[in-house]
């Protein structure tokens, strides 16, 4: 494997990978932004062999693998090939239609991975009403600041799973707080209560992290946080979000506001290096 020193190195991997293919298979949805993001923090590592490519990025004391193969024989053949699959802590994704993740899972077995979580895509159009304005209300939530940046990783690294649900790093929230792409909750006597991390693109949103700290439980903030993120991005037309399976309290939540499952689940496998954690 060789660092990869530009997005151009990846694309014309994946275009080889491509050429002739007969069944294409990947699990690389990132924007050019995204790899360029990750080239620049030098996370990306890169192993091809004929008819495909595959992709370690670095986070922290893991690495997430990415691939693109011409068919499932390939990808199949390849990665049992890949030393580092064995040798390294590493999670994977199978994202798509159930039916589709359910045949690329085996593939993915055989290289030592077992299942690790399942992740659920749910979107609504439009935004929702909030006919109740009681309890908190908007002026307790504003924009992070970068003083703002240790108190928000800190409460999403408790909040979270770091293997299954693919954390920002401290400088992908910086910029993610310098875009104001991070709503902040606040109440007397504690740094950040709670916030929620988004991504708009057009006439898309996605929402990528919302959380009430423990003890500010009870003070209608998650509400708060939704009903300003909806009011500053009033331009967009779609909303998404990821969440855990086997969250129903979220899920729950999630379905008073109206967003619904449409179809898409994010199957994460993890190799024996990866140990096995009871976490939100």
């Amino acid at each position: 494997m060789h660092r990869v020193r530009s997005i151009a190195e990846v694309q014309t991997a994946i275009d080889q990978a491509k050429s002739g293919a007969t069944d294409y298979c990947t699990n690389l949805f990132a924007t050019p932004a995204r790899l360029q993001a990750w080239v620049d923090a030098d996370e990306l590592s890169l192993w091809s062999a004929p008819g495909a490519v595959h992709l370690l990025r670095r986070e922290e004391d893991f690495h997430h693998w990415y691939f693109a193969a011409a068919n499932r024989e390939t990808l199949r053949a390849t990665a049992s090939a890949h030393p580092a699959l064995q040798s390294e802590p590493i999670v994977t994704d199978l994202v798509g239609p159930p039916p589709s993740v359910d045949a690329m899972r085996p593939i993915i077995e055989t290289s030592g991975f077992r299942p690790y979580a399942r992740l659920q895509r749910l979107s609504r159009i439009g935004a929702p009403t909030f006919p109740d304005q009681s309890g908190a209300t908007t002026t307790t939530i504003d924009w992070a600041s970068a003083a703002d940046l240790e108190a928000v990783h800190e409460l999403l690294r408790a909040s979270f799973n770091r293997h299954a649900e693919q954390l920002p790093s401290r400088t992908d929230l910086a910029a993610a707080i310098a875009s104001r792409q991070v709503l902040a909750a606040r109440v007397p006597g504690v740094a950040i209560a709670g916030f929620l991390h988004f991504e708009t693109q057009g006439a898309s949103s996605t929402v990528r992290f919302w959380v009430v700290s423990p003890r500010s439980q009870g003070l209608r903030l998650g509400a708060a946080l939704l009903r300003q993120y909806f009011c500053t991005q009033s331009t967009a037309r779609r909303f998404t979000l990821w969440v855990n399976a086997k969250n129903n309290g979220a899920i729950e939540k999630y379905l008073h506001y109206g967003f619904k499952p449409d179809g898409l689940i994010d199957d994460v496998l993890a190799n024996s290096r990866i140990p096995h954690e009871n976490h939100p």
